[in-house]
């Protein structure tokens, strides 16, 4: 073998041990903090709630800022009470697997 070959095998080993390092600690975390990512979730539907109700004609709005357009896009798309679903429910089963 060449050691192109060994390098970029070497590289990619690496990278699988990077990940597993990354999800060890992960699981490690919410071992230590079983309900953080349930919290986490719920204060994203609570903001989600808040912003919402701070802006409710969003969806009609025309809008030229960029941080409008996105925040804009939150509201109507109720991005963050679908992340804090969805962080919520993969939180209680991590905490209940691990």
């Amino acid at each position: 073998m060449s050691c192109h070959s060994d390098c970029s095998i070497q590289g990619n080993m690496a990278n699988v041990t990077k990940k597993k390092d990354l999800l060890d600690r992960i699981g490690d975390f919410v071992v230590h903090h079983r309900g953080l990512p349930v919290l986490l979730g719920v204060g994203l539907v609570i903001l989600n709630y808040i912003l919402a109700a701070a802006w409710p004609s969003a969806a009609v709005a025309q809008v030229s800022n960029i941080f409008l357009r996105f925040l804009r896009f939150v509201i109507v798309t109720n991005l963050f009470m679908h992340l804090g679903v969805i962080i919520s429910l993969v939180g209680i089963l991590l905490g209940d697997v691990l």
